[in-house]
């Protein structure tokens, strides 16, 4: 990836002081420079954050520019992939989201092609809502789920308050250059009762730890916010949030993928498709039934490379 940065070879002289978007502490250290973007380590929290963020409107540039492949334009904008893996996760979401608001509205905010409502009606729900910013990504979701899908930025889109029933930022909140009025407006949007679902990076999962910033997941100005457990809930609960549940699971198998196939390139030819190849991986059954026993090691010990949080509007 070739990311570049308007404001080239980014240093901590000249800047104000980082404030952690997620916990609010001023204690921070510059830990690396990735891409030309300063990278701190939030001293409290321990999350990582790029300081300073990218502005809204370098980021619609980034992400209307078709110059280079995105990380989540691969992981979400490819109907082939079914994300088998994380269904169970899903599945518990819903079940929650239900048992404490009922099965109403849902909003998916970063839908992607629409596997996350796909897989909501198939088990029943029926009032879906999706928000994608890619109009021609935004057409399949709707095409897949049947559902209303905005094309605007959550905080554009004007949505009434206290509409849903539950709130799904999958792999989302971390592509976000502001998470205080994100989560707020999600606040806004569910009914009292409502919960909130986000899956996202885990600064903590054993690929960020080993790898750090040469790790596939750290591409600035993609994702701008590694999350801990800490930094989740401190953000989740000014926010207004009640926080439920929080754990990790899953290992990114196209992080060591990438990992191997540059220790070894030999082993990697120009024909090889990589999608392709992870897709059988992940849907295989030894592998789906490996993931469950590893993820059962993995949420004792916050080793995932996902971090899920689950919150509600009390």
């Amino acid at each position: 990836m070739n990311q570049t940065n308007t404001s080239q070879n980014i240093t901590t002289e000249g800047l104000n002081k980082p404030i952690c978007p997620l916990c609010k502490s001023k204690k921070a250290k510059l830990d690396f420079i990735k891409f030309n973007y300063s990278i701190f380590d939030c001293q409290s929290c321990k999350s990582l954050y790029v300081y300073p963020s990218p502005s809204s409107v370098e980021l619609e540039q980034f992400y209307t520019s078709g110059d280079q492949e995105k990380l989540s334009q691969v992981c979400w904008t490819d109907v082939a992939e079914s994300h088998k893996h994380v269904w169970d996760v899903w599945k518990e979401g819903l079940e929650y989201i239900e048992k404490q608001a009922g099965r109403g509205p849902l909003l998916d905010i970063g839908c992607g092609t629409g596997q996350f409502l796909v897989f909501a009606k198939q088990h029943g729900w029926t009032e879906l809502k999706g928000i994608e910013l890619n109009q021609r990504v935004a057409k399949i979701a709707g095409e897949l789920s049947g559902g209303v899908i905005y094309t605007s930025e959550l905080l554009k889109t004007s949505l009434p308050s206290a509409s849903f029933s539950g709130i799904v930022l999958w792999d989302t909140i971390e592509h976000l250059n502001d998470i205080e009025s994100a989560l707020k407006e999600v606040f806004r949007l569910l009914k009292p009762g409502g919960v909130v679902l986000i899956g996202t990076v885990n600064r903590s999962g054993v690929s960020v730890r080993l790898l750090n910033k040469n790790a596939l997941t750290v591409n600035p100005p993609e994702h701008l916010i590694f999350f801990t457990q800490k930094g989740m809930a401190q953000a989740l609960k000014l926010a207004g949030f009640e926080v439920c549940k929080i754990w990790s699971f899953s290992i990114y198998l196209r992080e060591w993928l990438n990992y191997f196939s540059k220790i070894k390139p030999s082993q990697k030819t120009e024909d090889d498709n990589d999608t392709d190849y992870r897709s059988k991986v992940n849907d295989s059954t030894a592998f789906l039934m490996l993931m469950k026993i590893a993820n059962a090691f993995l949420k004792v010990t916050n080793l995932g490379d996902e971090l899920v949080a689950i919150g509600q509007k009390r």
